[in-house]
């Protein structure tokens, strides 16, 4: 896999690794959402898709990447369900 494009509706998990093992940090890339990605850093090393439904009606999401232009890692970080609590994640966590 080069580059992906999601829908609106779809959350995704991108692993350079095994069914079943940790898909976050170095190994894999998340996302939720209409996005895409030209220029996938994991280039032909994603060895399982995972995709989940996903409403942002719901639960909002933001996809972060980690160089201009929507490219490179990408990350999925969920909003709260209530709108009262703030979710907070820690330099640990984004990188």
């Amino acid at each position: 896999m080069s580059s992906w494009y999601c829908g609106k509706k779809v959350a995704y998990d991108f692993c350079a690794i095994t069914v079943g093992a940790d898909c976050t940090g170095d190994n894999g890339n998340s996302g939720a959402g209409t996005a895409r990605n030209f220029h996938y850093k994991k280039n032909d090393r994603t060895s399982v898709i995972i995709l989940y439904d996903y409403n942002p009606e719901i639960q909002g999401a933001v996809t972060m990447f980690d160089d201009p232009g929507c490219s490179g890692k990408s990350g999925r970080f969920y909003a709260p369900l209530s709108g009262s609590y703030p979710n907070e994640y820690n330099q640990d966590e984004m990188w």
